[in-house]
């Protein structure tokens, strides 16, 4: 799957990928956005999405983020901020931080 232009219209790289069930969770070093993207399945196995299934969760201080990590339901995402040893830790279905830096 390639999912185009995914953080700040493209102009940033992409440092972290998780995938949680059909959903794609992505992270840059260098943007305070963690991207959620909504993936449908068609026929043939093929995923596909559009910028119409992106939801985004900001971090604080216009931080960016090293490194993600889903728990084993996938109902929780544990960050590795830039520059910070303690992780945020993001509950997925309703979107707060449960644990913050």
């Amino acid at each position: 799957m390639h999912i185009k232009d995914s953080h700040d219209n493209g102009m940033v790289e992409v440092s972290a990928v998780e995938k949680m069930q059909d959903i794609i969770v992505t992270a840059s070093n260098n943007c305070p956005y963690i991207c959620f993207w909504d993936c449908r399945k068609v026929e043939n196995n093929c995923y596909y999405n559009d910028k119409d299934c992106k939801t985004e969760y900001k971090l604080k201080n216009e931080i960016g983020c090293r490194s993600i990590a889903a728990n084993d339901v996938q109902d929780k995402l544990a960050l590795g901020l830039n520059g910070n040893s303690k992780p945020l830790l993001l509950d997925v279905n309703t979107g707060s931080f449960l644990m913050t830096s």
